[in-house]
């Protein structure tokens, strides 16, 4: 089993923490309840193997877990200033 550091270890703790921060913010509004419910669970959905994958980190890890994020920004970031995963991951890993 590799150990997950350096880079790629700020990147998916950053991407976990905002995702939080934003779905607790989504859950809070008073506006488009539905949606955002929706869009909150669809989040934490995304983000929820992250703690497990870098405790248990292989080689394929990084691959599998930015597939999550990537499916769940092709359904939910449509525009340049949605909120997005794999933006937040690219801040942190080049």
């Amino acid at each position: 089993m590799a150990k997950i550091t350096g880079p790629m270890h700020a990147a998916y703790t950053a991407v976990l923490r905002e995702a939080i921060l934003a779905s607790k913010s989504l859950l809070i509004r008073n506006t488009n309840l539905m949606d955002n419910v929706k869009k909150a669970s669809a989040l934490l959905d995304a983000v929820s193997i992250i703690p497990e994958t870098m405790f248990r980190w292989e080689n394929d890890s990084d691959a599998i877990l930015r597939k999550r994020l990537e499916y769940f920004d092709s359904i939910w970031a449509k525009e340049e200033s949605d909120f997005s995963l794999m933006k937040i991951y690219r801040r942190l890993v080049v």
